[in-house]
């Protein structure tokens, strides 16, 4: 018959191995939430790690691209510039009949008093009153052939005094002059087709 000591050393292992138990399972416990925790954490650092690299990627292609859509825009631009010189080389050319119908179109589309005075340069002056003007002497010279082709309402005349410009002429009117050199005319032109390479690189607000 086990007599009181064994009880109580017997109890006492009991407790032992519960106490134990319950160590394990609040060690385990424990580990688990140590565990999840660093995993948790170490997928955040990747995570952030993944993105900030994704992002800066991204930031690098980006900025190749619009390196690239720039290089493009001056490289077009460039072929731009070389055409309107080559054109501008080509208008100072003109044939008796081109110029005569290009001065007829370009007027015709202003909208301006019809009294007002053409000028153009030095190097014009003759083949403009040659071309417009009826009388190649006295002053003031009225271009009565180049009012007669734009219709009723004209009354332009020639300035003697030259322009500075390189080809075409200006109108000095009352209120206001209007510029018909070649320069401004494919100044207009270049401007319109910068736009539209802008627009077809980077799209409409960029």
């Amino acid at each position: 018959m086990a007599n009181i000591y064994d009880k109580i050393e017997e109890k006492g292992k009991l407790e032992a191995k519960e106490i134990i138990k319950a160590g394990q399972q609040k060690a385990a416990a424990l580990k688990k939430s140590i565990d999840e925790g660093f995993e948790k954490e170490y997928k955040r650092i990747i995570d952030d790690a993944t993105r900030s690299n994704a992002d800066y990627l991204k930031t690098r292609l980006t900025q190749v691209d619009q390196s690239a859509k720039q290089k493009s825009l001056y490289a077009k631009k460039a072929v731009i510039n070389t055409v309107i010189e080559r054109v501008h080389a080509k208008m100072l050319k003109l044939s008796d009949k081109e110029l005569t119908d290009l001065v007829v179109k370009v007027i015709a589309s202003d909208v301006i008093q019809g009294d007002e005075v053409v000028k153009v340069s030095k190097e014009d002056y003759k083949k403009y009153r040659k071309l417009f003007a009826s009388k190649q002497e006295g002053e003031p010279v009225e271009l009565d052939l180049l009012n007669k082709k734009l219709g009723k309402g004209y009354k332009l005349t020639l300035s003697k005094e030259a322009a500075d410009i390189d080809g075409g002429f200006v109108l000095i009117g009352k209120r206001y002059d209007v510029n018909h050199s070649y320069k401004v005319l494919l100044d207009n032109i270049r401007e319109e087709h910068e736009s539209e390479v802008a627009k077809l690189l980077f799209g409409d607000g960029e």
